[in-house]
């Protein structure tokens, strides 16, 4: 990621980016306004914006209308005081996701095999009344190679659509669709130049994106096989109890 800095400048940080589009579009809008900053990632995967203190007000007005234009949200300005919350928010988030798309797939598991699940797991629900487990066998990572494929194919988004992260594709093909538009209206072959945009976030990020999905599945997956073993190992004691 490009950054502008000046010596002598005492730099904070001003913004956390969280997504692919956010990294690309802050950074550009300031300098497009020609706001001196300096950009780095933080071990999550995040992308922190830093602006000297006294261009605080300018590049919060930057990244105030720049958020309102591309998302249609607000910016809420950060600081060192408010930088690790943020960052914990997000993480969560990015947890909480991991969580829910786990249990969407597991569910998706168990449609496809029409209810066909193990007997320890029936008897588990059946005669203990415990909440549904997510197996582990539903935790499997995804093959890199097919975001790669996807993503070669210009300003479609198909990649971060295989990735799950079809929030950040719709914005890619809007983008497109948008130039496409443009391009049937006005006659323009240079418009189309624009769709190596989204072309070029989706063959940049998609596979990214697949990557950080699998190590949040193997960790997961690691957790579901404990509590597997737990629960096996519970239902054994169990038994052997009612033996004696």
């Amino acid at each position: 990621m490009k950054s502008e800095s000046g010596d002598g400048l005492d730099f904070g940080p001003i913004g956390l980016c969280q997504n692919p589009m956010e990294s690309e579009i802050y950074p550009a809008a300031l300098r497009d306004k020609e706001v001196p900053h300096r950009t780095r990632w933080d071990e999550d995967g995040n992308l922190i914006l830093e602006v000297p203190r006294e261009w605080r007000a300018e590049a919060a007005r930057v990244l105030s209308e720049a958020a309102r234009v591309f998302f249609s949200e607000s910016f809420s300005a950060l600081d060192e005081n408010t930088l690790e919350a943020a960052r914990a928010a997000a993480a969560e988030r990015r947890r909480r996701h991991a969580s829910e798309m786990a249990q969407n797939e597991a569910e998706e598991e168990d449609e496809e095999e029409n209810g066909d699940r193990s007997v320890l797991f029936r008897t588990q629900d059946g005669l203990f009344g415990q909440p549904r487990h997510v197996p582990s066998s539903a935790l499997q990572p995804k093959p890199v190679w097919p975001a790669w494929l996807l993503s070669a194919i210009p300003g479609l988004g198909l990649g971060h659509v295989y990735a799950g992260r079809a929030r950040v594709a719709l914005p890619l093909i809007l983008f497109s669709a948008t130039c496409l538009a443009y391009f049937a209206w006005s006659g323009s072959v240079a418009v189309l130049f624009f769709i190596a945009i989204p072309w070029a976030v989706d063959l940049g990020f998609a596979a990214y994106h697949v990557r950080t999905r699998n190590r949040e599945l193997e960790t997961l997956r690691r957790r579901a096989e404990e509590e597997e073993r737990q629960l096996i190992s519970e239902l054994e004691s169990d038994q052997g109890e009612r033996k004696e």
